[in-house]
């Protein structure tokens, strides 16, 4: 189980609200023992305060001990790609910084959109069975509203006299569109195997020029990850960084 929520209470209250009831809820289950996780999504104005949110955990809640940082997917947030350009940019560098203080506050900070190293797909997402306030099952969370423009293409199926209806051959329709196969973009990616194809409804939301942007911060943040696991491993008998050997390097015009 994951529990939405903002960390810090002014975000909270401003794109969730109910802080102090989000709060004491989360203190309650973590008196209760339940094993639950946070999930804290954030948007182009709050993006900077990754950090200060790792700080706020180990202070407010020092009992948990995980988060999973999210981006934020709105076509109305992000009205040119300079604007999701921009956000991306801040996301992964903000991101990188809160992780390694997660690691001095013996707190876990994942996201699975910039770490995809460890997976290997040919679809990023194999569909959900999520059920919406309407009984009906959508095949993303993140779709849920009869308002929402893309409703009636991810519902496949309802729950009614409890029982659950599925719409298998609509499901396996849905499947079969946005992975690796279907898309010309992602044939001579080197990172197709760990993205897989990226998210369907992000693809439906934005035009080619978004997706050129968030292809570019996907490729960017698995450089970043093996980056990260071959310094891990680097060993030098001086004691230098991976980074700084490899700047000498250049500066020596060695390489």
């Amino acid at each position: 189980m994951a529990v939405s929520f903002e960390i810090l209470k002014y975000f909270q209250n401003l794109e969730r609200g109910s802080y102090d009831k989000v709060a004491a809820n989360i203190d309650m289950m973590l008196d209760m023992g339940y094993s639950f996780g946070i999930r804290t999504t954030f948007t182009p104005d709050s993006v900077c305060q990754m950090s200060k949110m790792v700080e706020e955990l180990s202070t407010r809640f020092p009992r948990l001990r995980q988060v999973v940082f999210d981006t934020v997917l709105s076509n109305e947030i992000f009205k040119t790609p300079e604007m999701l350009q921009d956000y991306c940019d801040n996301f992964l560098r903000e991101y990188m910084a809160a992780k390694e203080q997660g690691k001095r506050l013996n707190i876990k900070v994942q996201s699975v959109a910039v770490e995809t190293l460890s997976f290997i797909r040919d679809r990023a997402c194999k569909g959900k069975i999520a059920l919406t306030p309407m009984g009906t099952i959508s095949i993303c969370a993140r779709v849920s509203s009869p308002q929402e423009s893309l409703y009636d293409k991810y519902i496949y199926g309802n729950v009614e006299n409890g029982v659950l209806n599925l719409d298998e051959e609509k499901f396996r329709k849905i499947i079969d569109e946005n992975n690796i196969y279907s898309q010309d973009f992602c044939h001579n990616c080197f990172a197709k195997w760990n993205c897989g194809g990226g998210c369907r409804l992000f693809h439906q939301s934005f035009n080619a020029e978004f997706l050129k942007v968030k292809c570019n911060f996907t490729q960017k943040a698995l450089r970043q990850e093996l980056f990260n696991v071959l310094q891990d491993n680097f060993l030098h008998p001086q004691k230098i960084g991976l980074q700084d050997f490899i700047n000498n390097k250049i500066k020596a015009n060695d390489i």
